[in-house]
C-alpha cells in the first residue's frame, strides 16, 4: 500500500513539474513576440493585446500593432487548450480600423470576441486616451 502512495506522489510531481516547464516555454515564447514586434516596430505604432477565457471553451490572446491613426497594421493571435499553442500571424484584420475589433460583429468564439474587445480598448487607451464606448 505504502508503494502506491508513493507512486502516486512521484507521478503528481513529475505531472507538476512538466506543467511549469511548459507555461515556462509558452511564456517565454509570448516574450519573444513581444521582443520582435519592438523591434520592428516604428514611432508612432502602438501594440495592444487582449486575453479572453472562456468555461468550456479553449482561451485565447490576440496582439494587434496599429498606427497613429487606429489602422491595424498587424495581428496575432493564439488560441488553444494546452500550453502547446503559439502565437500565429492573423491577416484577416490587416488594413482595417480597430474601432472594429471593440465589438466584433462576426460569428467568433466568445473567448475571442472578449480578447479582441480587450486589445481594442487598450490600443484605443494608448492612442487616444479614451476606451471604446460600452
Amino acid at each position: 500500500m505504502h508503494w502506491v502512495i508513493a507512486h502516486a506522489w512521484i507521478l503528481f510531481l513529475a505531472a507538476w513539474l512538466a506543467s511549469w516547464g511548459l507555461t515556462t516555454v509558452q511564456v517565454r515564447h509570448y516574450q519573444q513576440l513581444i521582443r520582435t514586434v519592438r523591434s520592428q516596430s516604428r514611432p508612432g505604432q502602438t501594440f495592444g493585446t487582449g486575453i479572453g477565457k472562456s468555461w468550456l471553451r479553449a482561451g485565447c490572446v490576440v496582439g494587434v500593432i496599429t498606427d497613429q491613426g487606429g489602422r491595424i497594421l498587424n495581428a496575432y493571435r493564439m488560441t488553444g487548450w494546452s500550453v502547446f499553442a503559439r502565437f500565429r500571424p492573423w491577416p484577416d484584420f490587416v488594413g482595417h480600423d480597430i474601432g472594429e475589433w471593440a465589438y466584433p460583429q462576426f460569428r467568433k468564439p466568445v473567448a475571442l470576441r472578449r480578447a479582441m474587445a480587450q486589445a481594442a480598448d487598450l490600443t484605443l487607451q494608448q492612442l487616444f486616451g479614451t476606451q471604446a464606448p460600452k
